[in-house]
């Protein structure tokens, strides 16, 4: 993943992010064209898979499918676990 975001520093002055928008995207950020096209010639030295796995480590670990089945546990708890009916 590349972010272009040639506009950074005035979004910065203007809104600002929650958090430190270098280090909390998943690859790198540029704001040139030269940068992007420097980037993508050279995206096998340079590309960082860690960078990658430890955002969807950070924001994404709880994105398994099971997500509805979690809230139901916690709001009905022993309730949905007495009237759960039997596959057949």
């Amino acid at each position: 993943m590349i972010f272009f975001a040639y506009d950074i520093d005035e979004y910065n002055d203007w809104r600002g992010f929650y958090y430190d928008y270098d280090e909390l995207t998943p690859g790198p950020v540029y704001q040139t064209n030269e940068e992007i096209i420097n980037y993508i010639k050279n995206i096998d030295t340079m590309f960082d898979k860690q960078q990658v796995t430890d955002f969807k480590n950070k924001f994404m670990r709880s994105c398994d499918g099971h997500s509805t089945e979690r809230i139901l546990e916690m709001v009905f708890g022993e309730a949905l676990k007495a009237n759960k009916r039997i596959k057949s």
